[in-house]
């Protein structure tokens, strides 16, 4: 992956970090125009299965078996950084028995293998999904683009437990699916600068606003010489329209 892909991704990130501070809530979430609501639940849902796909080229051994164990680790540092989420989440909703399922040292996680972890992951995924429609859970970063990135992170470590030895498919392949991606990604980005500028006005929507022209911003660090030939997405302004 080069660097003008992950900062695409880190400008994505950053925007939805914006979007997500608790103080601008009010300014756009369920507020017309609903689909900017709409669109960035999906943007975060997209975001989230992107940067697993990111983290996974940026540590996989080219072509070689050794990515599953690459992919192994991704999942348990995903899967642990959402159940210390959860953890926390349940112990101040007082659901003791849903916290006892999460609350797992990083030792723990790691000494589970293929199906159990996998098994670990999917109810992980089930808790979180049901953490998610809770009023306080966007504060403890419960936020279907975490969800997203640890059911990126799941669906690619089952793929490489399923898949024989050998035949895992390599970066240069995921590469091209993630140009793909990030180019979906900015042009959705693109659609929800069109409609930030349709909220109702007030105070805090202009806050709002000039918060997320500014997460908006893509710092340029250049772009590693090894990745040339990496497809890239369309060109887009780096930053929204006024």
């Amino acid at each position: 992956m080069n660097d003008r892909t992950q900062n695409h991704l880190n400008m994505i990130g950053a925007v939805l970090n914006v979007a997500r501070n608790p103080e601008f809530l009010p300014v756009w979430q369920n507020q017309p125009p609903v689909d900017f609501t709409q669109d960035l639940l999906q943007l975060e849902a997209d975001f989230g299965a992107a940067s697993a796909k990111a983290a996974n080229i940026a540590g996989a051994p080219t072509g070689t078996a050794d990515q599953k164990d690459v992919l192994e680790t991704t999942l348990e540092n995903t899967l642990h950084t959402l159940c210390r989420a959860l953890a926390i989440h349940f112990k101040k909703t007082g659901d003791l028995s849903a916290r006892a399922e999460v609350h797992l040292s990083p030792t723990a996680i790691q000494r589970l293998r293929d199906r159990a972890l996998i098994a670990l992951a999917e109810r992980t995924l089930t808790l979180a999904n049901t953490a998610a429609t809770h009023p306080d859970a966007p504060k403890r970063n419960i936020t279907p683009a975490r969800i997203a990135t640890l059911q990126g992170a799941l669906d690619a470590y089952e793929a490489a437990v399923n898949t024989p030895r050998g035949n895992i498919v390599n970066r240069s392949t995921i590469r091209r699916e993630l140009a793909t991606d990030v180019a979906a990604l900015l042009d959705l980005t693109t659609d929800l600068d069109d409609l930030i500028l349709q909220l109702e006005p007030s105070d805090l929507t202009t806050r709002f606003q000039s918060a997320w022209k500014q997460a908006r911003i893509i710092l340029d660090a250049g772009h590693s010489p090894t990745d040339e030939d990496e497809p890239q997405p369309n060109p887009t302004p780096t930053q929204p329209n006024p």
